[in-house]
């Protein structure tokens, strides 16, 4: 092969390719030729795709997401929706929480600027639209109510109030304590049910996606990293998803447990200021 005429100058080797052209080739078109082939290519030089700086990471992003939700199972879809439900009555109970408690506080601090004013410990007698978001105003109006019906007591003197009316009325406003914070925690469940749940229902979703992966791989009887990563993806989708949903309940948690400890510290020490106050002005030993 390649020889002249006579038979000399004949290629001794091994070949991988051959080519057939109807014109005669120079030594240096073959020379180029060699050298731009095999992984030490001079001629060429391949790099990354690059991406305009103008969107095109988040343009990419937005396509890994679509490709995510079409892949996404029926049975990943159920969770995420099991999810979305629990992410939206914690959110409700979060915002409204926080509105209640900030009423809450403003109005205990208005009632006290008015409470510290007062020479009688029980001679407030304001409107009760008033100091309607007030906690500390309800249980004041439950020890009232309690001291007035205590002064048809024979056993009550005209001022003074014993030591049994006294502890009647410790433990009415004590009670009304505990029914305040009562009121405070309702539906704070739902923010740890949020934080605990909502993970585990995404992992939860993720290994039977990925479950379903394999199956399906093991049935068609070949690995395919195509059709695996789709599949894998959009398996950890819902746990993702459930993330989501607990990071923010979580701080949600935490904040509304500081204001609710707050307040109700505010209103324990008024219980027994009140007490104290009730039991100096009309106590027996006053």
């Amino acid at each position: 092969m390649g020889g002249e005429a006579d038979g000399s100058r004949a290629f001794t080797g091994d070949l991988d390719e051959l080519r057939i052209a109807g014109t005669k080739r120079s030594g240096a078109w073959v020379r180029a030729n060699f050298v731009s082939q095999g992984p030490d290519a001079g001629f060429l030089a391949f790099a990354p795709e690059e991406v305009n700086e103008g969107g095109g990471a988040a343009a990419q992003a937005l396509v890994y997401l679509a490709i995510i939700i079409k892949n996404i199972s029926f049975d990943g879809l159920i969770i995420i929706g099991i999810l979305v439900g629990f992410m939206g009555v914690s959110w409700l109970v979060m915002v409204s929480k926080s509105i209640s408690l900030f009423n809450t506080a403003r109005g205990n601090k208005n009632f006290l600027e008015q409470y510290r004013r007062l020479a009688d410990p029980i001679s407030l007698d304001a409107d009760p639209g008033r100091f309607k978001d007030s906690g500390i105003y309800r249980i004041y109006e439950a020890g009232r109510r309690n001291l007035d019906f205590l002064r048809h007591d024979p056993e009550c003197g005209p001022k003074a109030f014993t030591a049994k009316h006294l502890d009647n009325l410790k433990a009415v406003l004590e009670t009304g304590l505990v029914e305040e914070a009562r009121r405070m925690n309702a539906w704070l469940m739902a923010l740890t049910l949020s934080i605990s749940g909502g993970p585990f229902l995404g992992l939860l979703g993720t290994v039977w996606g990925v479950m379903n992966t394999f199956a399906a791989m093991a049935e068609a009887g070949e690995a395919n990293i195509m059709a695996i990563a789709p599949g894998v993806a959009s398996a950890l989708a819902t746990t993702v998803f459930g993330l989501i949903v607990a990071i923010p309940a979580l701080f949600g948690y935490n904040y509304l447990a500081g204001k609710i400890r707050e307040v109700t510290t505010d209103t324990g020490l008024f219980v027994d200021l009140f007490a104290l106050n009730v039991d100096s002005v009309y106590g027996e030993s006053s």
